[in-house]
């Protein structure tokens, strides 16, 4: 391709107030353009990566035995996986009041479509796989294209009737992700993504770890063990207070509503304190209950309710269940429908808590005196704590999610008849790339102050032949040798023929990140030209005929 036929328009200067370095890289390359926060238009070369990136993933499919499908954008609401979470699906009604959401999730949509066309034994096992654009009306969008509104994933679909089949599929698809990321230079970490520590694992996030990440995971150097921050059980690691129970007291608390205000107040530690935190769950108000300076861990909430939507109670819910504003709920005399009581909060002495009164607390609480509810583990993680395997510190680390493998959670529904006749269901597995967030990822973590590395897999070009002065007739005619001679082999090779200083030509060729540059200049009347690889700095004069052995490993 030549670039005066190509349209790749680069900046010296990103547009907009993208914070997040690499996507200003790729506006300034001319790869995307945003058009409103969390929706991108990808340019030609932005597109052609894309395209690269899914090609290498068919090609894995191809060792998997997979067939390709192609999902609707547009699912209606009853086989949308999550259409209960309205926060997050894009949902609207046609003109007869039917609704849709646009993909947010294909499972249960494949599912219905299966449960009419696998009946029998033979046809399983059976691995589909799908690239589609997925939806997400996300509350606040950031950090470019890792929390897009719009996106692209690619997604694979396993289908077994004997756990032996399962596991090997498993096994499978866990080797193709890693196949994959290992061409894009992605040096990924699996991380659990399960509650139970001890369990055989049948849940793995792929994460590339980077501080600009919007991924937390737990790392314990001393046993290996890595967990999503927000499914990882939290060990105890606390005694039982000895302290005397003391009279529980109400004291005046005015305009006091908030953890740190309460601190400054009573000029003591937020680990005496304990906040109630008030949430709906399927239409039943949940108290769940942490040390001051602990988070409620959300998830862990929801999977112990088995919830299919929660969130935080409005100013009215919270009214109702504790007479009180905001900010003065506590476990004595709410009238929430469950209370959960993190088990930290046992091993406490004489707590302060909110005494379900607006301007008011209460003094010298203790559990199983004074008030009860379910004990499990609701929080969150902290570095403070120990590994829920061996008990050594921990560390919590940033990241990038770019895929993740998963058994099916629930029953799809599909069933088939196995040899003896006997009715029985499908084991199902799925696993899911960002496609989008693999491009993001790879700017990510290679990018330098003068633009992007690309992998050779996936740069936009392999080759960028410069003509330093297309006004020198001979520069003009090597260049184009090369270039045909290169084309000729298959390597994808751009020539930059415009009419630039070779300075701006040199500056969009890093900006632009294509991995190798042959310059043809003024050494040109000698016999050389000079290649540079892009993620080198200097660069190595070569004779015009040995430039295709020189370039041999590209292919």
């Amino acid at each position: 391709m030549k670039y005066s036929e190509y349209f790749i328009p680069t900046l010296k200067e990103a547009i907009g107030n993208e914070e997040n370095e690499s996507v200003k890289l790729m506006i300034r390359a001319g790869l995307i353009r945003k058009v409103v926060s969390g929706v991108y238009f990808y340019m030609p070369a932005g597109y052609k990566i894309l395209n690269k990136i899914e090609s290498l993933l068919r090609e894995e499919m191809k060792s998997l035995k997979a067939n390709e499908i192609l999902n609707p954008k547009l699912i209606p609401l009853e086989l949308s996986l999550k259409e209960e979470d309205e926060d997050e699906n894009i949902c609207f009604k046609d003109r007869n009041g039917r609704g849709f959401s646009l993909g947010t999730n294909y499972e249960k949509l494949i599912f219905d479509i299966l449960k009419s066309e696998i009946k029998s034994y033979k046809s399983l096992p059976l691995m589909l796989y799908s690239i589609d654009d997925e939806f997400r009306d996300e509350r606040r969008p950031r950090a470019g294209l890792l929390r897009a509104r719009e996106f692209k994933t690619f997604n694979i679909y396993s289908f077994n009737k004997l756990e032996e089949d399962f596991d090997e599929s498993f096994g499978k698809m866990d080797l193709a992700t890693k196949s994959f990321l290992k061409k894009v230079n992605l040096e990924s970490i699996k991380v659990r993504c399960d509650y139970d520590p001890l369990d055989k694992i049948y849940s793995y996030d792929y994460v590339v770890e980077s501080e600009n990440g919007d991924y937390n995971y737990v790392n314990c150097e001393n046993c290996g063990y890595k967990s999503a921050k927000d499914y990882t059980a939290v060990k105890i690691d606390c005694i039982k207070d000895e302290d005397n129970l003391l009279e529980m007291k109400k004291i005046s608390t005015p305009d006091v509503r908030t953890i740190d205000e309460l601190v400054s107040f009573l000029n003591t530690s937020a680990k005496k304190f304990a906040k109630t935190l008030i949430y709906t769950a399927d239409e039943k108000t949940v108290a769940v209950m942490v040390r001051g300076d602990r988070e409620v861990n959300e998830n862990k909430v929801k999977k112990y309710l088995n919830a299919k939507d929660m969130k935080l109670a409005d100013e009215e819910t919270i009214l109702k269940v504790t007479n009180a504003q905001v900010g003065f709920a506590g476990p004595v005399g709410i009238k929430a429908d469950i209370l959960l009581v993190d088990n930290e909060i046992t091993y406490m002495r004489n707590i302060v808590v909110g005494a379900n009164d607006t301007g008011y607390h209460l003094i010298n609480v203790n559990y199983g005196r004074d008030f009860e509810g379910i004990v499990g583990d609701f929080r969150n993680i902290t570095q403070d704590d120990l590994c829920p395997v061996c008990g050594s510190k921990i560390s919590i680390k940033k990241g990038i999610k770019v895929a993740s493998l998963n058994k099916n959670e629930y029953d799809s529904g599909i069933k088939y008849r196995d040899e003896k006749g006997e009715e029985k269901s499908v084991l199902t597995a799925l696993c899911s790339i960002g496609i989008s967030r693999v491009m993001s990822a790879v700017s990510e973590i290679s990018h330098d102050d003068r633009g992007i590395l690309w992998p050779f897999e996936i740069a936009p070009f392999k080759v960028d032949v410069i003509i330093a002065s297309v006004k020198d007739e001979l520069q003009v005619k090597v260049a184009h040798e090369i270039y045909n001679n290169l084309k000729n082999k298959g390597i994808d090779v751009l020539m930059d023929d415009r009419d630039e200083r070779a300075g701006v030509k040199f500056n969009d060729a890093d900006l632009l990140g294509i991995p190798v540059r042959i310059t043809v200049g003024k050494k040109v009347k000698d016999g050389f030209v000079e290649v540079k690889l892009r993620s080198e700095e200097i660069s190595k004069d070569v004779k015009i005929e040995d430039v295709l052995s020189e370039l041999n490993y590209l292919g």
